[in-house]
């Protein structure tokens, strides 16, 4: 019964309700799968994803962080008995930006090292480890969003600002997901920040 969902992705908009058909057009366009995917809506905001490839499924599920309505998509491993009712996100793929970053600090080791500071550096943008665009620095790194995020770190006695694509609800007051400064009931500081070392 189980082995014919050995290449499923469990799916969830963040933050956003989205219908049936729109996310199959979505996902269709994004993934672009070469043989065929099924996409099947169960509880909670949930989608099972299944793919007739097994190079389709590693495509989605290893190439993100993947957005739709520029909200993130979390994507996760099909397991045997998921309830969606119960199930919390943890851990997610995110792309980090780190606007007005001078262009020497283009630097794949040294982005992958500031990404290792904020959770789990998985790969740089091709674009900024090319230098092609000198507007940010983009770097996919997976997070906890249980744990407070980082809201900048230190570079040569300068303070950089550290930003979260597809993550609509980050408090920078104590640095977790699902509600704004604003409205944040803690009293202590931003997260601390990083400095990151040996950047010459």
């Amino acid at each position: 019964m189980r082995k014919r969902w050995e290449n499923t992705l469990i799916v969830k908009v963040l933050g956003k309700v989205v219908g049936y058909n729109y996310l199959l057009r979505r996902l269709r366009t994004i993934w672009a799968p070469k043989c065929g995917m099924d996409l099947i809506a169960i509880q909670n905001g949930y989608f099972l994803a299944r793919f007739a490839s097994v190079t389709d499924y590693e495509h989605a599920r290893l190439e993100g962080p993947w957005t739709v309505l520029d909200h993130c998509l979390a994507v996760k491993d099909w397991e045997p008995d998921f309830n969606p009712m119960r199930e919390e996100t943890h851990k997610l793929l995110v792309w980090v930006r780190f606007p007005c970053l001078p262009i020497e600090y283009y630097d794949y080791d040294f982005l992958m090292r500031v990404g290792d500071m904020i959770g789990t550096a998985r790969k740089v943008d091709h674009a900024t480890s090319m230098a092609s665009r000198g507007l940010f620095a983009r770097v996919s790194v997976e997070v906890d969003i249980t744990k407070p995020l980082l809201a900048r770190f230190t570079l040569r006695n300068k303070r950089r600002t550290i930003e979260y694509e597809g993550l609509h609800l980050v408090c920078f007051k104590c640095g977790m997901v699902g509600h704004r400064k604003e409205g944040c009931k803690m009293d202590d500081d931003m997260p601390e920040e990083v400095t990151p070392e040996n950047d010459d």
